[in-house]
């Protein structure tokens, strides 16, 4: 019994079949109710790139699955055999055509799974002052060197006014609470308003503004490298209050921002290597992040747009 012996040509099946490739393929798409997960988002956030989204690629498989029929389905056009087939798999022809073919992928279906993800976040304001102190534990509202003074520096607060704002509801106030009135034309919040949070914080906090990201928006952010997260704007009417994210607890009522917000004014806002800002995802709970406001409160505390273009 003679045995026929199977050889193939490399290079020619690759001369053949680089040539019939299409312009385009889509190798991957997301689900609509694909999402990323928010651990992914927040390591996304803390490093500003889409970069740690790579090292989890769900739909590597997908690709896989979907280049390796499409030359199967070439071969199988042109004639050659199951055998040939099988046999030209593993040669570097094989891998120099599947990097072709991966070149001309246009699915995104990292993106189209960021976009569809619910994102609930907070961005707090954290001051290297003393920490904010509750009224019932100072007694009165002090403002030159703590925590406050940045406070009012970040939301554009006159602190002669905010001082002012307390007296009208019978808190005491010591030490020197300066008059800027240049700051009162970019007031971020009411005066009134804002007194209302402090006289309703039972616990340390920092200022803090909440609700739900725009993803589409933060994608492009994160995707092009001459943007940051500064690029971003807190919109009029966000909830904002004290907030205590490491020992779980915050004021009883809230402030609505007045007007935008743009993150780089509230970065310019800040005094040198004492205040930050910080994006935390309002989903899970762990040490470095603490407690999250939805277990705080019981729940969101607003659906609208908490950073936007």
């Amino acid at each position: 019994m003679i045995t026929k012996t199977i050889t193939i040509d490399e290079k020619k099946i690759y001369d053949e079949l680089v040539t019939s490739l299409e312009k385009s393929y889509t190798l991957a798409y997301a689900d609509y109710r694909d999402e990323i997960p928010v651990t992914l988002i927040q390591k996304c956030i803390d490093t500003e790139s889409i970069y740690p989204l790579s090292e989890e690629d769900f739909w590597l498989d997908a690709r896989d699955s979907a280049v390796r029929e499409i030359i199967d389905t070439l071969m199988a056009d042109k004639g050659y055999s199951p055998e040939q087939r099988e046999m030209f798999q593993g040669t570097p022809e094989y891998e120099n055509l599947r990097y072709e073919i991966e070149d001309r992928d246009i699915s995104t279906p990292e993106r189209d799974a960021f976009n569809n993800t619910r994102c609930h976040a907070y961005l707090r304001f954290h001051s290297n002052y003393d920490c904010w102190l509750p009224l019932w534990e100072q007694g009165s509202l002090y403002c030159e060197g703590t925590a406050l003074a940045g406070i009012l520096a970040a939301l554009s607060l006159n602190p002669a006014k905010v001082r002012d704002a307390a007296h009208r509801r019978g808190l005491a106030t010591a030490g020197r609470w300066r008059n800027i009135p240049s700051r009162e034309a970019h007031a971020a919040v009411d005066y009134d308003a804002f007194i209302n949070v402090l006289i309703e914080t039972p616990n340390y906090g920092n200022w803090s503004f909440f609700g739900s990201l725009d993803m589409r928006t933060l994608w492009d952010i994160l995707h092009n490298p001459r943007k940051t997260l500064n690029d971003m704007i807190i919109p009029a009417g966000t909830d904002c209050a004290m907030y205590n994210w490491w020992n779980g607890g915050g004021s009883l009522d809230f402030c609505k921002t007045l007007l935008p917000l743009p993150l780089s004014t509230l970065a310019r806002r800040l005094a040198p290597y004492k205040d930050s800002l910080k994006v935390v995802v309002d989903e899970f709970d762990n040490e470095e992040y603490g407690y999250v406001p939805r277990d705080v409160y019981g729940g969101y505390i607003n659906e609208k747009n908490l950073l936007t273009a």
